[in-house]
């Protein structure tokens, strides 16, 4: 339980998440539906959901995934050369 909450500290509360209202661009179009204009201050278009294939959930949650585990695979590496590091010097953690 404190595990979770050290990581949930300072996360938003989970019905803010539910209400949450992305930026979006305004755009001005011309009578003959010619867009005109892209106004924001951010480049973003609102997609529902069940609006994207999932095919692409999938393949943005496996890419999320290999950078987890690419970030595992780097803290081992820099605990194991500092375990190494500590030993060759003499040094030890009590």
């Amino acid at each position: 339980w404190m595990i979770y909450q050290h990581f949930a500290d300072g996360l938003p509360d989970v019905d803010g998440l539910r209400g949450y209202q992305p930026p979006v661009m305004s755009r001005v179009f011309a009578s003959d539906g010619k867009l005109l204009a892209d106004l924001a201050t951010e480049r973003r278009i609102f997609v529902p959901i069940n609006a994207i294939p999932e095919i692409l959930k999938q393949a943005v949650v496996s890419a999320d995934e290999v950078g987890v585990q690419r970030a595992q695979a780097l803290r081992r590496r820099h605990v194991t050369a500092a375990a190494a590091s500590a030993t060759a010097r003499g040094i030890r953690h009590n």
